[in-house]
């Protein structure tokens, strides 16, 4: 079974197309890059398939649902939009134990430790998110996509505008969590990066598959 089918996936804002027919077939336990510089239609991708948006036309299917029953397998889905924001006043478990609660899970103050600490914030757990750099922040993002043990992870853009020595850290997280199985769908504006991490990688440009998926 695929992880995730598109079929002639679109989404128009009036007269703008800013996804165009896509259709991609994307396997299981992959790191699947999506290519594309800003404002290709990444992101609205991303938020038709993670159920944010309603496609103008066209249907998906995410490990093995139908788009307009993707309510029953959210939990089953991790998600970093590239507009994280956090509540400045909270510390780093704070916000773990938050969203844990918003998602009705049943996981214990060192579960979520553990989680910090597999994203390499485990000197920041009781550190505001104030006083977090961009990377970190990133990092936070990365753990709050985790806590469901998701079957299917969706970054975007995970190392934009992070330090050099940041990204590195995040490239050795999404290895290690690819290594336990996840399919990975990772958007991203750098050619380097995706080679360096994917499995496969589709090129999107003007809301258009610019060209067919590739092995990296």
């Amino acid at each position: 079974m695929d992880a995730i089918t598109t079929h002639n996936l679109t989404k128009t804002y009036g007269k703008n197309t800013v996804v165009n027919n896509i259709n991609l077939s994307i396997k299981k336990g992959v790191i699947f890059g999506f290519l594309g510089k800003n404002g290709a239609g990444k992101s609205t991708f991303i938020n038709m398939i993670t159920g944010l948006v309603n496609p103008t036309d066209g249907s998906f299917e995410i490990l093995g649902y139908k788009g307009n029953s993707i309510k029953e397998i959210r939990h089953k889905i991790g998600v970093l939009p590239d507009y994280s924001t956090f509540y400045e006043d909270f510390t780093a478990l704070d916000h773990l134990k938050y969203f844990s609660k918003l998602l009705k899970l049943s996981l214990t103050k060192e579960d979520l430790i553990t989680t910090l600490k597999r994203v390499e914030l485990e000197d920041a757990i009781h550190l505001k998110t104030k006083q977090f750099s961009f990377g970190m922040k990133k990092k936070l993002g990365i753990a709050q996509a985790l806590i469901n043990k998701p079957d299917i992870l969706f970054l975007d853009e995970p190392t934009s505008g992070v330090d050099a020595n940041s990204v590195l850290n995040i490239h050795s997280i999404i290895k290690d969590i690819a290594l336990n199985g996840t399919t990975i769908f990772l958007t991203s504006h750098n050619l380097d990066e995706v080679e360096k991490l994917c499995d496969e990688v589709a090129i999107m440009n003007k809301g258009t598959i610019q060209t067919g998926i590739w092995n990296s």
